[in-house]
């Protein structure tokens, strides 16, 4: 679960699977938003995708994995790289209607190199690109909802709340002062 203009709740776990002579670095870090809203009529889906960066850096030289870690050894990223990245205010939150829905995916990029990163020339280092993909992401808005909705949904007893509570109605005006002369638009009939 995600929420708009708020940091992203995400840790990053590197493990050592086999022994290395190098060090393992994370070179590079992109995390993109994808949206998919479906518009359904007449039993056609129609898809519509947006793609936002949320955060993106390349040149980085982040030590992961050193070679006298041992086997199994759990590295957790730091996060900062996506703390200070709160999600885009146009994002709208997830929702699901009729015909209409709109869901969201994460999907992040990590350029990881076995070697130094900056080595000399001759001897170029390893590197390769993990795609990470977290499907069925759900967007909340952040906006907190008034205390009268918050204490229905609590109540166990549905109506409750309005029960002893009669909702307030507008200020109406009478017949006489909504016309202005008290003639209602009906004609009058006259006695002779």
């Amino acid at each position: 679960i995600l929420t708009c203009n708020q940091p992203i709740p995400l840790r990053l776990i590197a493990k050592k699977l086999v022994d290395s002579p190098e060090q393992v670095y994370l070179t590079s870090f992109q995390m993109d938003l994808i949206s998919v809203t479906e518009i359904r009529a007449h039993g056609l889906v129609s898809p519509k995708g947006n793609r936002w960066v949320v955060a993106s850096y390349t040149d980085l030289e982040i030590p992961l994995c050193a070679p006298d870690d041992k086997v199994g050894e759990e590295v957790i990223l730091s996060d900062e790289l996506w703390r200070t990245k709160p999600l885009p205010n146009t994002v709208a939150p997830s929702f699901n209607t009729c015909n209409l829905s709109r869901k969201y995916e994460v999907e992040l990029k990590l350029g990881v190199s076995w070697g130094t990163p900056r080595m000399a020339k001759e001897s170029q280092p390893q590197s390769l690109f993990l795609p990470l993909h977290f499907a069925n992401i759900s967007i909340f808005s952040g906006i907190t909802p008034p205390p009268e909705l918050l204490e229905a949904a609590r109540n166990t007893r549905p109506g409750e709340v309005t029960i002893s509570r009669p909702p307030r109605l507008p200020p109406r005006t009478s017949v006489s002062e909504a016309s202005g002369s008290g003639n209602l638009g009906v004609p009058q009939t006259q006695r002779i």
